[in-house]
């Protein structure tokens, strides 16, 4: 038999988490899966070409990711435990009205973690679009709302409040006389 994927080992990782009462380890939870997949010591032994990890244990903990990610189980790194939530229970209850039910049950886990993923990289890629870096401030130039040093700008908004105090910090120099030398200050804030 070959190794199950992540998709086929979603229903039997919570199979072995209710077995085990709702919460175990890793190395509590794997040999109950690898037992109810009737894998072989050669299943367990396969590795992944290139890295050379096991693709058996892998695979079972690439599932409990995705369980988690679709937030059907959880985990606490403290005691290294994965408990099932209340939707795992639903759906373990679900799975063993029989093998029909069993798939039904590890096509929506895997949709539903699938869905969780896309919406978080979705917001991953819009925060990165609205944070704009900031060159740090040198000596003698303002430190406005959005600098370098306050972290990374939230928007617009603060790249105008920015904007807005440069310019301020520029005309005070040229009202001192100091135009080619407010000039020179500004290039040499902006790293030219």
């Amino acid at each position: 038999m070959a190794v199950p994927s992540r998709k086929d080992l979603l229903v039997p990782v919570l199979g072995a988490l209710s077995k085990l009462g709702g919460s175990g380890t890793f190395a509590e939870i794997f040999p109950v899966v690898s037992e109810r997949m009737g894998m072989t010591e050669t299943d367990l032994q396969q590795t992944f070409p290139g890295s050379g990890s096991k693709m058996a244990s892998g695979r079972t903990g690439g599932a409990l990711n995705d369980l988690k990610t679709g937030g059907f189980v959880d985990y606490t790194k403290d005691g290294w435990m994965w408990s099932v939530t209340e939707a795992g229970r639903v759906a373990w209850a679900e799975a063993e009205e029989g093998p029909e039910a069993a798939r039904e049950v590890a096509v929506r886990l895997r949709a539903e973690a699938s869905r969780v993923t896309r919406e978080h990289q979705r917001r991953r890629k819009a925060q990165k679009k609205s944070k704009v870096r900031r060159r740090p401030a040198e000596a003698g130039a303002p430190a406005a709302a959005g600098s370098y040093e306050q972290g990374y700008s939230a928007g617009a908004e603060a790249g105008r409040a920015e904007a807005k105090l440069l310019v301020r910090h520029w005309l005070d120099a040229f009202s001192k006389g100091g135009g080619g030398a407010a000039l020179d200050e500004l290039r040499r804030w902006a790293g030219e």
